[in-house]
């Protein structure tokens, strides 16, 4: 199902653009009442402008992304993508915060177990000390397991 949803820009990005689009139309809304009610005074005219443009913005960044990883999912092969797409589901269900702490998710398997402390760092978005106590975990783990 996931898949299916991801290869399609609009159902991928429509909770986002949904949200978007609300803060497109509170923007115009703000400007009408604004205009029309102000009487000279644009006490919300800054903010209705405000609000516009981050709902253009927001929906234009968001289709792009969406886009994007639709054409990605559409170059893998059918194995692979299906694999992307249970990934993103099992991290889009899986808790972000323990507590305080931040929580990283990382998949242990033969591309993650060729990859240096420093690929982890950048393409999980992790301190360097970090990355290095995930680096050592992961391959004291995998080896144990092997």
């Amino acid at each position: 199902k996931r898949l299916a949803k991801d290869m399609v820009p609009r159902k991928a990005a429509a909770r986002k653009l949904t949200g978007f689009g609300l803060v497109l139309a509170a923007g115009i809304a703000i400007l009408a009442v604004d205009l029309t009610v102000g009487k000279g005074q644009r006490v919300f005219l800054m903010l209705g402008i405000f609000a516009v443009l981050c709902g253009i913005v927001g929906i234009i960044s968001s289709w792009t992304e969406a886009a994007k990883h639709s054409e990605a999912l559409r170059k893998m092969g059918e194995k692979e993508a299906l694999r992307e797409a249970a990934w993103e589901e099992l991290k889009a269900h899986a808790p972000a915060k323990d507590k305080e702490i931040d929580l990283t998710y990382i998949p242990v398997d033969q591309t993650t177990m060729k990859r240096k402390n420093g690929d982890l760092m950048v393409l999980y978005d992790l301190l360097p000390e970090i990355a290095i106590q995930a680096y050592d975990k992961i391959h004291r783990e995998y080896s144990m397991n092997r």
